[in-house]
């Protein structure tokens, strides 16, 4: 229970450390599309058949920009519970953002599956089991718990 609390309390750090990390694609993926618009000169999404490269570059900035939920929960859970949560996060936002939940869903999915690869990290496992945890259990089951559900 003093875990938890201590995470809790940790909460302010945890997310700047996740949107620490989002920042660089909001800024790349910023720049790419409104870069793309302008050259477009009509103040609109460059159209695929009068400007098909102006169009892709709209395209990879908006990819950025997409990118940027999955990263956040990924790196809210990477400072909860360090490189075991990046997975679970990650595939938790992504599917939360299919659905709408944007960028409140990565905050939530982070914080859940942060806390939950954290006490998954604390079952006790057979020392021969504990080494393949990391890449197997942790990214399979934390997928699992509310945020990826």
């Amino acid at each position: 229970m003093n875990e938890l609390v201590q995470i809790l309390k940790n909460t302010r750090q945890h997310l700047m450390t996740g949107v620490s990390h989002m920042i660089p694609f909001v800024v790349s993926g910023g720049i790419l599309l409104a870069v793309s618009v302008m050259l477009y000169g009509k103040g609109a999404v460059p159209d695929a058949a009068s400007d098909p490269n102006l169009k892709k570059l709209f395209d990879i900035g908006v990819a950025g920009l997409t990118l940027m939920v999955p990263f956040l929960a990924a790196y809210i859970g990477y400072s909860i519970s360090d490189r075991a949560a990046l997975a679970p996060c990650a595939i938790g936002a992504w599917v939360g953002n299919s659905f709408g939940a944007g960028f409140f869903g990565a905050l939530i999915a982070g914080m859940i599956g942060g806390l939950v690869v954290y006490y998954l990290k604390k079952i006790p496992v057979h020392k021969v089991l504990r080494s393949v945890m990391p890449i197997s259990s942790f990214p399979s089951s934390a997928p699992l718990s509310p945020p990826g559900s």
